[in-house]
């Protein structure tokens, strides 16, 4: 990059066309985790609704109308023996990649109350779940892949969907009081849509990230504020939606055949990690719990229905007969739709992670989530690339600051070297006086600082002012440098992060 101008790097800067041996052609991935039995619930002698044989799960007190037991098949089926380890990387098969390449991904976990999906996304100390593994794999495959030519540059985004209102976690965090952002509020913020971009949560706050570390303790401050609650089968019940957007760009410059300038590319991947509230019957006569009962019902059946009519299109389209009727995608019913339509729409790798109970008396919700799971499955995807122009990058802007920065550090340079050449004049003068020096060198001297009124005790504050000026010109210029990732990046910000603290997530 310091080769060339930034004249060139304008210059080259464009848009693209993505080409179709990059793009990305599959259907969803299903992998399915029953959840360990609870040594309360093997005390009380509760019977066990799965088995899993041969790479399919078995319900067994269920049978279809020849007599035969219900069975689905996934891309993996993993036991109550299975570790969060061969979730993580089963469920997230090649994402690190195709994010580094450009490609937005997604993972869902979809179940039941008290099914295990926040620890199967969040993990433990003991056993990490899947945001703190794919971060660790993310950042070093960045550190990997850095070099002259290539640049990353992440940040993080963690938003609620609460009884249909989105409320920013990242702010409520920041905040002392939990609920206020810079005087504005960071509860109910509105979902609108980009011609590009898709949906979004506008205001929602972005943080630059530069080690898994680093994004794991915002997600944890972050975390003390979702609203969790007991009920009838977990302790600490998930009462809304949580949706972590990881967003990483990544800046290029690739040589031209026929000797011509370098071209920079530019692209933007996504991952949504999304760890959805289980469905459940509300048998409660707290007027708090029904509400939320009912908004978390009423989004889950509605993304039932995208998955349905998804799964519906894309069998009508590789069906012989094509006078089908266009099926008509309700993303525009909730909240929760419209900002996974980027993922749910097929332009995204996407992968869905169904908990289940093992109980046999939560079997109806655990056939429920299984069916909604065997629909996704059907849907195919066509991903493409997300390239930015030079306008749209972030990382470019990052530079043009930094630049300013070291511009405006220049120039404190010379005008403390000005100071202290006026401060050392000032002190020659008092020299000069006191051994009798000759009137040409005292006048020559000392005449700028009288002028001005100015004693050396003056000019040393005026001097120590500059320089603390300066070393907070210096602490920013280094903080801008360090959240762009690239080859001269400090050690620290570019070290695999081998254990950090997790959360406490228990089944």
């Amino acid at each position: 990059f310091q080769a060339m101008s930034k004249k060139q790097l304008d210059a080259s800067s464009v848009l693209l066309e993505s080409t179709t041996e990059d793009d990305r052609s599959d259907r969803f991935r299903v992998v399915s985790r029953v959840r360990p039995m609870l040594s309360s619930e093997a005390a009380q002698g509760a019977a066990k609704a799965f088995k899993c044989k041969g790479g399919q799960l078995v319900v067994g007190p269920t049978r279809d109308s020849c007599g035969r037991k219900t069975a689905f098949s996934f891309d993996a089926c993993f036991g109550e023996q299975a570790s969060t380890t061969e979730v993580y990387e089963s469920v997230s098969e090649g994402m690190v990649d195709n994010m580094l390449q450009g490609l937005n991904c997604c993972i869902m976990a979809h179940g039941s109350t008290g099914s295990g999906k926040t620890f199967n996304i969040s993990g433990s100390d003991e056993e990490p779940g899947v945001i703190p593994r794919f971060l660790e794999d993310l950042f070093e495959g960045m550190r990997q892949q850095t070099s002259q030519q290539k640049e990353f540059l992440a940040r993080v985004q963690y938003i609620e969907l609460y009884n249909e209102r989105v409320r920013d976690l990242l702010a409520a965090a920041r905040s002392k009081s939990g609920s206020m952002r810079r005087g504005l509020e960071c509860d109910g913020l509105a979902v609108k849509e980009h011609p590009t971009r898709g949906w979004y949560a506008e205001g929602a706050t972005e943080i630059i990230v530069t080690s898994a570390a680093q994004t794991l303790r915002a997600i944890h401050k972050a975390d003390k504020f979702r609203r969790v609650s007991a009920t009838a089968w977990n302790e600490l019940s998930s009462r809304s939606h949580v949706l972590l957007t990881l967003i990483v760009e990544s800046r290029e410059i690739v040589d031209v055949e026929g000797g011509e300038e370098p071209v920079q590319i530019i692209k933007e991947a996504r991952m949504d990690i999304a760890d959805l509230a289980g469905a459940e019957r509300t048998f409660e006569n707290c007027k708090e719990r029904v509400d939320e009962g009912k908004h978390i019902n009423r989004s889950l059946f509605f993304l039932s229905e995208c998955i349905a009519k998804l799964a519906r299109r894309h069998q009508d389209e590789s069906s012989p007969n094509k006078s089908c009727p266009t099926q008509v995608i309700p993303f525009r019913e909730s909240k929760l739709t419209r900002l996974l339509q980027p993922s749910l729409g097929g332009h995204a790798v996407t992968a869905i992670l169904v908990t289940l109970s093992p109980l046999e008396a939560q079997v109806e919700q655990s056939l429920a989530s299984l069916r909604f799971a065997a629909k996704a499955k059907t849907i195919r995807t066509y991903v493409t690339h997300v390239e930015l122009t030079a306008e749209q990058s972030l990382i470019i802007r990052q530079k043009s600051i930094i630049d300013s920065l070291k511009q405006q550090l220049q120039e404190m340079d010379h005008k403390l070297k000005a100071v202290q050449g006026l401060e050392g004049a000032a002190i020659f003068d008092g020299d000069a006086a006191a051994g009798g020096i000759t009137q040409d060198v005292e006048e020559h001297e000392t005449r700028p600082v009288r002028s001005r009124g100015m004693t050396a005790d003056d000019l040393s504050a005026d001097v120590n002012r500059d320089i603390h000026r300066r070393e907070t010109l210096e602490l920013k210029l280094a903080e801008l440098s360090g959240l762009v990732l690239r080859a001269d990046a400090s050690e620290r910000a570019m070290r695999k992060v081998g254990s950090s603290s997790q959360s406490n997530h228990s089944w």
